[in-house]
């Protein structure tokens, strides 16, 4: 919006002489080409309007070097910017057609398409301005961020990284590292680039307070997060989006009260309040139990203003299931899913899943791993009990019931397995990245490679998710598909518990489509491939299981745990070596806030509400039967 302000204002005598300049160009080079046209000439498929042999076939030769604009050029540019958006645009293809380098030209197009939000193309320009400028820490920064809008996560992280590197002064760098650092389920590192934002920020301080907040808050240190709004909240009292901010922190410490005097405050600042307010209130509504009275203030959002959101229209889902009117609840999952979703990305998400799950189950064979040495105990090192399952398989749920035990502590979803896997080849100095890495373990200088692999687990764990800090000698690690790394767990980590969740296929792939999950759940916007996910996960683990890899191994079934709580309980902190604890059973008077969607439903007695909830969804899930039906046998459950 502001460079659409400033293009509108001013004048642009200079920009129309040298337009009509550029115009003159071009007739006489359409007229000595004739009417033909070849594929070079025609606009690029990338949407800058350019010819595609001046944008993105251009892109693809090994070298670009950047033209230097001529001071007229300049003149004409500036005065291009303060004139109208299209004028200003059809200048900048007419020169970059002649001149594909031309660094303001092709930096004045990407600003336009990106405010456009002709996203392709804003990426192919913005690439072009990256190569050819690599030492410039602000294309970095927009590259980075053009390619966090885009969920290219990956790329993201690159361009964030670089930005810090070229520029570890500047504020705006390690806000977009912490925004890559917590779409990685890694909040310690989010916190930390967040306070050296703030500390390098001249503005902007209350927003970026409201990031460490909310960072704080996927840690579960509650107290923090609250002085973090406070202080927020100190510098305007008045800000509806730090109101807001501070009812969510009394919301998840079970001051349901005073996050509707907060949220009211907002409302009333904003005549009525925006659609996040009210979801939130629905929200509060919903777990208090009043459902019709949910569902009424989610209602107000299609009077007054823009369509439900993704998340607003599955809280709208799962409150019209609680209501039992089934057929409008699957609607809103449905509607939701396919909001703001890349079919594209979700493609090849679910084709590396199954690939993955494929090459593991090529290369853990007993016949190989049984040549491999084991890493020896950590002596005097905190001890993990691996929490495991697919996600909304009632992981929350054990976790937060093995968190009451004094001597285990919640460390939620940590991402210490998933960091020695990524960085195993460098671990072993190998040539091969994982798991083929692990046939370093062959050679005489890696007989202890496994120790070195499980120490990187320990002080990842440690130095990045607090554990060193905790008084208890166990942790949980619950980290979303870590049933996937079984097999790694067995080898870096033998005397580990493992407790696998299992629960009803249908139940798990249901739920997972009735939420918006994020760490590993990128294949979703259709029941399908959630499916086909589960499927590949769950025969993963049986092939571990039939080649003897799963290491310390239990199952345990969730309607097994709601049936009878207290049995499975106990034989749960059997098996890690404890006694049994009457505050286990206790878990929804826990003051720990659990980092997950299933907050709400662990601040609940135990009760049987998810139990075979399929059943109500048949017709619904007739489309992944065929994909589920074997496992369902072969976990021992029916399929109905």
């Amino acid at each position: 919006q502001g460079h659409a302000q400033e293009f509108a204002q001013g004048d642009d005598h200079v920009f129309r002489a040298v337009r009509v300049v550029v115009d003159e160009a071009h007739h006489a080079r359409r007229k000595g080409a004739g009417t033909a046209q070849d594929g070079a000439s025609q606009a690029c498929g990338c949407g800058s309007a350019l010819p595609g042999s001046a944008c993105c076939a251009l892109d693809a030769r090994a070298r670009l070097v950047a033209a230097e604009p001529s001071d007229a050029t300049l003149q004409a540019l500036y005065a291009a910017r303060r004139g109208g958006i299209e004028d200003a645009a059809a200048l900048c293809v007419g020169l970059l057609t002649d001149t594909p380098t031309l660094l303001p030209a092709l930096h004045l197009l990407f600003l336009i398409r990106r405010d456009q939000e002709r996203r392709p193309a804003a990426l192919a320009l913005a690439r072009r301005l990256v190569r050819l400028t690599p030492q410039d820490p602000g294309m970095a920064l927009e590259l980075g961020a053009l390619f966090f809008e885009m969920r290219h996560w990956a790329e993201a992280e690159h361009q964030a990284r670089h930005a810090v590197r070229l520029s570890p002064l500047s504020a705006g760098p390690h806000e977009l590292l912490a925004q890559v650092f917590q779409e990685r389920r890694e909040p310690a590192a989010a916190a930390f680039h967040i306070r050296r934002a703030i500390a390098l920020a001249a503005h902007r301080r209350r927003p970026l307070l409201r990031e460490l907040a909310q960072v704080q808050i996927q840690q579960g240190a509650l107290a923090e997060a609250r002085a973090s709004v406070a202080e927020a909240l100190a510098l305007g009292p008045d800000d509806p989006a730090t109101l807001a901010q501070m009812a969510v922190v009394e919301e998840y410490s079970h001051n349901s009260a005073c996050a509707t005097q907060l949220l009211d405050r907002a409302a009333s600042l904003t005549h009525g309040g925006w659609a996040g307010l009210r979801e939130a209130r629905a929200r509060l509504l919903a777990d208090s139990g009043d459902h019709v009275g949910a569902l009424a203030a989610l209602a107000a959002d299609a009077s007054d203003g823009p369509a439900l959101n993704a998340s607003a229209l599955l809280l709208k889902g799962r409150i019209l299931d609680r209501l039992d009117r089934t057929d409008a609840a699957f609607a809103a999952f449905e509607a939701a899913q396919k909001i703001d979703f890349d079919q594209e990305e979700a493609r090849r998400h679910l084709s590396w899943i199954e690939t993955t799950a494929r090459h593991y189950r090529q290369f853990f064979l007993r016949s190989l791993t049984d040549t491999l040495p084991r890493a020896g105990p950590a002596a005097g090192r905190k001890q993990p009990v691996f929490v495991a399952g697919f996600a909304r398989s009632g992981t929350t749920l054990v976790e937060q019931t093995l968190s009451m035990h004094t001597q285990i502590a919640a460390a939620g979803e940590i991402g210490s397995l998933r960091q020695v896997v990524k960085h195993a080849q460098r671990l072993l100095h190998s040539p091969l990245p994982y798991p083929n890495a692990l046939t370093e373990l062959w050679m005489g200088d890696q007989l202890r490679g496994l120790d070195t692999l499980r120490d990187a687990y320990l002080n990842d764990a440690e130095q990045m998710h607090g554990v060193a800090g905790n008084s208890e000698p166990y942790f949980t690690d619950k980290m979303i598909f870590n049933e996937m790394h079984l097999a790694l767990i067995g080898l870096i980590l033998p005397d580990a518990p493992v407790i696998h969740m299992i629960r009803h296929p249908l139940d798990v792939v249901l739920s997972v489509f009735s939420h918006l999950l994020s760490g590993g759940v990128r294949s979703r916007g259709d029941i399908v491939s959630i499916a086909r996910h589960y499927a590949a996960s769950i025969e993963l683990v049986q092939h571990y299981a039939e080649q003897g890899l799963l290491g310390r191994y239990m199952a345990v079934r969730y309607e097994d745990v709601v049936s009878d709580q207290q049995a499975q309980v106990t034989r749960m902190l059997a098996f890690i070596g404890l006694p049994f604890e009457p505050a286990c059973l206790d878990f929804d008077r826990s003051e720990r806030y659990a980092r997950t969607l299933s907050f709400s439903q662990v601040r609940r007695k135990l009760n049987s509400d998810g139990v075979f909830r399929y059943r109500k969804y048949r017709r619904q899930l007739e489309p992944v039967y065929p994909i589920l039906e074997r496992h369902v046998r072969q976990l021992g459950y029916e399929l109905e």
